[in-house]
C-alpha cells in the first residue's frame, strides 16, 4: 500500500507476461494451473472470479489510503499487442444489458456508485 502512484501499484501486482518475474496477479493464475494459466480460458475457472475479487479489494484498499488523490488514478495499455494505446478515464467499457451499453472508466472507478454500488 506504500506505492504512491497507480503505475507503481500495478507494477507491484502484475508480472508476466508484461514483466519477466511473476507477481501476485499472474502468480495466482499460475498457482491454480489448468484453465487459470491461459489468457483465453481463465474465466472458465470459478476461482478466477474470487482471485480477481481479491485483487479488486486490494486496489480499493490502496485507493483508500489517499482516496482524494488515488480514486481516479489509472494507467496502462489498451491492448496487449501493438498498437498498445494508453488507457484514459475516457476509455469506454462495454456494459451490455445496462441502460447504457458503454461506461467510461471515469464512471466505473468508484465502486460505491453505479454501475457497481458495493464496498468492502
Amino acid at each position: 500500500m506504500s506505492q504512491t502512484t497507480y503505475d507503481n501499484f500495478w507494477n507491484s501486482l502484475d508480472g508476466r507476461p508484461f514483466k519477466p518475474d511473476p507477481a501476485l496477479h499472474d502468480a495466482g493464475h499460475a498457482f491454480m494451473g489448468g484453465d487459470m494459466t491461459s489468457f483465453y480460458t481463465s474465466p472458465n475457472e470459478p476461482i478466477f472470479y474470487l482471485h480477481h475479487a481479491g485483487l479488486d479489494r486490494l486496489w480499493w484498499q490502496w485507493q483508500n489510503v489517499d482516496l482524494a488523490n488515488r480514486l481516479y488514478q489509472i494507467g496502462g495499455k489498451v491492448n496487449y499487442q501493438p498498437p498498445y494505446g494508453e488507457v484514459t478515464l475516457d476509455y469506454q467499457l462495454p456494459y451490455p444489458g445496462l441502460a447504457t451499453p458503454w461506461v467510461t472508466l471515469r464512471d466505473a472507478m468508484d465502486i460505491r456508485v453505479e454501475p457497481y454500488c458495493y464496498t468492502y
